[in-house]
């Protein structure tokens, strides 16, 4: 909605998720001391502002705090509706007290609001382009620094580009924070025959609206519940690889794989590690993944399960065991825990290939020579192909601000190195981390003698 008076701002509905929020409310003191009497005197100021100005008001948000009510207005024909949400009076319920928060909306604007004491400031809710929104912030700043009661701190919540130094808030870090209160209201009365018409279809609507309210309650709760779990990994990311990382890294496969250097170091270990033989049974493959090593024993002659079992269990006993169904081989796993790599930038993919490839054909990779050879070693050449880009398989798609489309933006490569004498974490030493990953490495034997493979990703754009 274009500026209609000098008094009412415009108004903008920002989308997250589900929720639809309504920035650029008229706000207004209220004098009535009761709850009860609220929307009477809202509709009277509605009233005098259309006919002082013209301007016809649909829908008020009505907030209460310690020391006053206040009425946040939207024009007819704004595009508001009732249930949605009032930004700032989200806002100011989440963050509280005294601040100054914008919110970056990932399209060249941002969502200002500010409070005092728990009070929206009015002219403070707008969405604005990010330079008009830095200009307003810093007025803001400079008008309500010095007015905060008792010795209470202004906080101040924005993206560098708006407030240099300020903690940046993420608009979906108010969903949490929703209450009924903080809805628009309708603030027109229904005519007695509307009444009569509603009262008559009530009956045959209870059941509908049962359902759907229990419908609602329960996908909002496995909307809080989804956020809850996106924040809880986003943490884990952060706290692991000791870098930044929004939202967006949730929908990078790379963010929570361990960093090539790191993976190369625990696996290795991990698969050297590994008993020749236990009680008896010689080891014929082993592979390290992400999070865990598994390797597959053969029964030697003579050889029982139970035996087999009671010596793993003295040299590991966190390993799992299997066992075929005829008992002629065994699988033990054990977890090999590795930190999160972090978001790394997506940058052109034709350099990152480029020098992986020339750092292995550099490797001299050679293979073990098969059986009916006749031929000397032959070098190895590292396999690349590409191959569709994915999101990782917990990850879906969210309509929030700052997150990406429904489809992968990136390309992915797939590289693998096979049947090579040489250990990985020897012809990989000196590869960059950045926008590569191992998926796994493995060992086996050709002709009695260790080979070994591995296999992983290059991300680019």
């Amino acid at each position: 909605m274009a500026q209609t008076s000098n008094n009412v701002p415009a108004i903008t509905l920002v989308k997250v998720g589900r929720v639809t929020f309504v920035s650029g409310l008229y706000w207004q003191i209220l004098s009535s001391p009761r709850a009860a009497v609220y929307m009477p005197e809202a509709r009277r100021l509605a009233r005098e502002e259309r006919e002082r100005s013209g301007v016809a008001m649909d829908v008020v948000a009505v907030r209460e705090n310690k020391e006053s009510v206040q009425a946040g207005f939207v024009a007819r024909g704004a595009g508001a509706k009732r249930g949605m949400y009032s930004l700032a009076a989200t806002a100011a319920d989440v963050i509280g007290g005294s601040f100054i928060a914008a919110f970056d909306l990932s399209d060249g604007r941002a969502a200002v609001v500010a409070a005092m004491n728990g009070a929206i400031i009015p002219d403070s809710d707008q969405v604005l382009p990010l330079d008009e929104a830095r200009l307003l912030v810093q007025q803001l700043w400079n008008d309500l620094s010095g007015t905060t009661k008792d010795g209470e701190q202004l906080a101040i919540y924005a993206p560098a580009s708006v407030f240099p130094g300020a903690d940046q808030p993420e608009i979906a870090d108010l969903l949490p924070g929703l209450k009924r209160s903080q809805r628009l209201r309708p603030l027109s009365r229904f005519s007695k025959r509307e009444i009569i018409v509603g009262a008559m279809t009530v009956g045959t609507l209870l059941i509908s609206l049962y359902a759907l309210n229990a419908y609602q309650a329960h996908q909002a709760e496995l909307e809080r519940q989804a956020f809850e779990a996106r924040q809880r990994e986003l943490d884990r990311i952060r706290r692991q690889s000791g870098r930044d990382a929004k939202a967006i890294a949730l929908s990078h496969p790379w963010s929570a794989s361990p960093a090539p250097s790191v993976m190369l170091g625990h696996c290795t270990q991990a698969l050297w590690s590994l008993p020749l033989t236990i009680d008896g049974w010689p080891i014929a493959s082993a592979v390290c993944e992400r999070a865990a090593v598994s390797a597959k024993y053969i029964r030697g002659k003579g050889r029982a399960i139970d035996g087999f079992r009671s010596k793993l269990a003295a040299w590991r006993p966190d390993a799992a065991v299997s066992f075929a169904p005829d008992g002629s081989a065994a699988t033990i796993g054990f977890a090999v825990p590795m930190p999160a790599g972090g978001d790394d930038a997506l940058k052109p993919i034709t350099p990152r290939l480029e020098t992986l490839i020339a750092l292995l054909q550099k490797a001299s990779l050679v293979s073990i020579q098969q059986q009916n050879d006749v031929s000397p070693m032959v070098r190895v050449a590292p396999q690349v192909v590409e191959k569709p880009s994915e999101f990782p398989k917990s990850y879906r798609p969210q309509p929030v601000a700052g997150e990406p489309p429904a489809t992968p933006d990136w390309r992915t490569f797939a590289w693998s190195v096979t049947g090579t004498n040489r250990t990985p974490a020897t012809f990989l030493e000196g590869a960059a981390d950045e926008g590569t990953r191992i998926n796994s490495i493995s060992i086996g034997f050709a002709n009695s003698k260790l080979v070994w493979s591995v296999s992983g990703e290059i991300y680019g754009k």
